[in-house]
């Protein structure tokens, strides 16, 4: 997802509306070189900290019992919250 399909979202969405804007483990990959990923984090958490929405983060598969090996899977999503304004970000 781009930052712009999201402000997008922004723009016409109301309270309670979800999103699902990355599919990974962002704080992992927002450490390699892709830096749309880590100006998307950015733009993620600037729009949260003007309480425009909340973040959450939902693990689809992965590690369960230490010494397991493979890919951790979330879903980040994105909750319109009440007060949130049109975004400036």
């Amino acid at each position: 997802m781009t930052i712009e399909s999201i402000q997008e979202w922004l723009d016409k969405s109301v309270e309670g509306d979800n999103i699902t804007y990355y599919k990974g483990f962002l704080a992992k990959d927002m450490g390699g070189l892709d830096y749309q990923i880590k100006k998307l984090g950015s733009f993620m958490s600037k729009i949260e900290n003007l309480k425009e929405v909340s973040l959450v983060q939902k693990k689809i598969s992965g590690i369960k019992v230490i010494g397991e090996t493979g890919p951790i899977v979330y879903h980040y999503i994105a909750q319109r919250r009440k007060n949130g304004q049109p975004s400036k970000a």
